[in-house]
């Protein structure tokens, strides 16, 4: 008789554990800067500046992307099947928003730019993908 299936936290191998953490501390400081920015636009329109839709859209996709990436972080530790590929798009996602960011002169648009492509390089390792293929009591 096989014992119950490993889905413990214990299970998951070290390289998906950077990996969903680096998705983890993308979403915690996408929201500090969504905070920051709610809170500079607050202090603009306190002193006439007029705040822009375009403005306001950008904080509410910065809220969905955290919570997306809070999803990823999620999914990806709990072992469904398509964990890795929603992850390695929503980093992708990412990478091209910062790229453009860093050419429009924000350059601290490359630091989240270059932890994208490692959670992205980490994602595409045979270890990942072995881990998430394999039946759950089969280890």
């Amino acid at each position: 008789m096989s014992g119950p299936p490993e889905t413990s936290l214990r299970s998951v191998p070290k390289i998906v554990w950077v990996a969903a953490l680096g998705m983890l501390v993308q979403a915690v400081a996408t929201m500090f800067v969504t905070a920051y920015q709610f809170s500079d636009a607050g202090q603009q329109a306190q002193h006439g500046r007029v705040t822009t839709g375009f403005e306001y859209v950008l904080l509410a996709v910065n809220l969905v992307v955290a919570v997306l990436l809070a999803v990823a972080f999620t999914t990806l530790l709990s072992r469904r099947p398509r964990a890795r590929t929603f992850a390695v798009v929503l980093e992708a996602a990412g990478i091209l928003e910062n790229a453009v960011n860093a050419f429009a002169g924000h350059l601290y648009s490359l630091t989240p730019l270059f932890v994208a492509v490692a959670v992205i390089a980490l994602l595409t390792h045979p270890t990942v993908g072995g881990w998430l293929t394999a039946a759950p009591g089969s280890r």
